[in-house]
C-alpha cells in the first residue's frame, strides 16, 4: 500500500508543481494595455532624427544622438508586435529603464497573459540588465542571457546584435528630459549591413530584375506621357509566378520611383541600376493617388499596416499645416494601399488569387469623388474641429465603407 501511495504521489506532486509554476508565470490581466498603432508624434520625431543623423551622410568616427523616450516606446511596441505579436512599453527613470511585455495565450482554463519585465540600469559603458521577471517568477540572469541568445539566433539577428554592441560606447538615461543619449562609433559599412539585414542579397537581385521589368513596362506605355498604374502593376506583380517576394519587390521599385528616391540610394553597395524614363504614373487620373496608394502599399508589405497608416495620416496633417492642405482623397488612397500591402504580407498571400491580369482603377482604390480636399488648418478646424470629432470620424467611416465594397479587400 505504501509503495502504491508513493507511486501515485510523485506524478501528483509534479502536476501540482506544474500548476503552481503555470499560475506564477501567467496572469488573467495584461500589464501592458495598448494598441499596435504607431503615433503621428513618433513618425514626426523619427523623420526629424533621420534628417539630422542621416546615416548616408555620417562621417566615420564617434557620434552622439539623443533619442526621445516617446519614440523608443513606440518603436519597442512596434517591433514586439510585428515580430512576436506582443504588446510592449518602456518606462524611463533617472538612471534606469524598465521594459514590460504582455502576450495573450490560450490555455485549457481560458485566456491568460504572459507578462515579462526587464530592468536595466545605467553603467559606465552599456546598460546592464539587473532583473528579469516572468509573471511573479524572478528569472536568474544567466538563464535570461541564454534565452536572449537563443531568441536572436532563431530570428537570424545574432551577427547584427553583436555588431550593434561593438559600435555602441555609452548609453545614458535622462529621466528628467525623457531622452536616451547614445554615443557610438559609426562606420559607413554599418549602413550596408543594416540594409542586408532588411533586404537579403537574394532579394536585392530580384529587386534589380524587377527594376529592369519596370523600366521596360514604362517604355512600352509611354506614348501618352502618363502611365496608368493599372497598365503596369499586374504584370510586374505576377512575374515569377506572383510569389510574395516578387510582389514586395514590385511595390518597392514603383514606390521608390514615385517617392523620387533612387534605388541606388536606398540599397548602398549596388550599382548599374537602370533609370526609369521621367513619366507620371496615375491612379484615377491622379498622380497623388498613385503616390499615396503605392507608397502605403510598399510600407505595409515590408512592415505592417499600422505603420503605413500612421505615415499617411502624418503626411496629411503636415499638408494641412504647411502644404497643399488636408485631403481625405489622399487618405483614401493611403488606406487602400495599406490594405493592398496587407494582402502581400499575409501568410496565405491571397493577392495572387484575387488580382486579375487586367484590372481597373476602381478595383484598386475607391473613387475619390466627393471626399473633401485642400483643407488648410483654418478650413479643417471650421469643418471638422480635430481628428477625434464625429464629423472627422464620419469621413473616415465613409472611406472604410467604400473600401469594403471592393472585392479585392473583402
Amino acid at each position: 500500500m505504501r509503495f502504491l501511495m508513493r507511486l501515485f504521489a510523485l506524478p501528483l506532486i509534479l502536476v501540482l508543481l506544474g500548476a503552481v509554476l503555470f499560475l506564477a508565470v501567467t496572469s488573467d490581466q495584461a500589464e501592458v494595455r495598448r494598441t499596435d498603432e504607431v503615433s503621428q508624434e513618433a513618425v514626426a520625431e523619427a523623420r526629424q532624427l533621420w534628417r539630422r543623423h542621416d546615416p548616408r551622410r555620417l562621417a566615420a568616427g564617434e557620434a552622439v544622438v539623443s533619442l526621445p523616450f516617446r519614440l523608443l516606446d513606440d518603436a519597442l511596441n512596434y517591433v514586439a508586435n510585428s515580430r512576436l505579436k506582443t504588446r510592449a512599453s518602456l518606462h524611463l527613470n533617472e538612471d534606469s529603464a524598465h521594459a514590460r511585455f504582455s502576450r495573450l495565450i490560450y490555455t485549457p482554463i481560458g485566456r491568460r497573459y504572459i507578462n515579462v519585465q526587464i530592468d536595466v540600469n545605467e553603467s559606465a559603458g552599456l546598460p546592464e540588465v539587473s532583473a528579469v521577471r516572468i509573471g511573479n517568477l524572478p528569472i536568474p540572469l544567466p538563464l535570461a542571457r541564454w534565452a536572449l541568445a537563443q531568441a536572436l539566433e532563431q530570428q537570424g539577428l545574432t551577427t547584427q546584435w553583436q555588431t550593434t554592441l561593438a559600435a555602441l560606447q555609452h548609453i545614458e538615461f535622462d529621466g528628467q528630459s525623457q531622452q536616451v543619449n547614445v554615443r557610438f562609433e559609426w562606420r559607413p559599412e554599418y549602413l550596408t549591413m543594416a540594409v542586408n539585414t532588411a533586404i537579403p542579397s537574394a532579394e536585392v537581385a530580384r529587386i534589380k530584375a524587377t527594376q529592369a521589368q519596370f523600366v521596360d513596362a514604362l517604355q512600352r506605355h509611354r506614348s501618352g506621357g502618363a502611365v496608368p498604374l493599372r497598365a503596369i502593376l499586374p504584370e510586374l506583380l505576377q512575374a515569377e509566378g506572383g510569389i510574395p517576394a516578387q510582389q514586395r519587390a514590385t511595390l518597392l521599385v514603383i514606390g521608390a520611383f514615385l517617392a523620387d528616391k533612387p534605388l541606388a540610394d536606398l540599397i548602398p553597395g549596388e550599382s548599374d541600376w537602370l533609370t526609369p524614363p521621367p513619366l507620371k504614373i496615375t491612379l484615377h487620373n491622379r498622380l497623388d493617388s498613385a503616390q499615396h496608394f503605392i507608397i502605403s502599399a510598399m510600407i505595409s508589405a515590408w512592415s505592417d499596416g499600422s505603420f503605413a497608416d500612421a505615415i499617411g495620416l502624418f503626411k496629411e496633417t503636415l499638408d494641412k499645416e504647411q502644404g497643399s492642405g488636408f485631403s481625405f482623397a489622399d487618405l483614401a488612397a493611403d488606406r487602400a494601399g495599406t490594405r493592398f500591402g496587407d494582402l502581400v504580407r499575409r501568410d496565405d498571400n491571397p493577392l495572387a488569387q484575387r488580382l486579375p491580369a487586367s484590372i481597373g482603377d476602381e478595383q484598386l482604390m475607391p473613387s475619390p469623388l466627393g471626399l473633401p480636399e485642400f483643407l488648410n488648418q483654418t478650413d479643417f478646424a471650421a469643418r471638422f474641429g480635430n481628428q477625434q470629432s464625429p464629423a472627422y470620424q464620419q469621413q473616415i467611416n465613409e472611406i472604410e465603407r467604400r473600401l469594403r465594397e471592393l472585392p479585392l479587400y473583402r
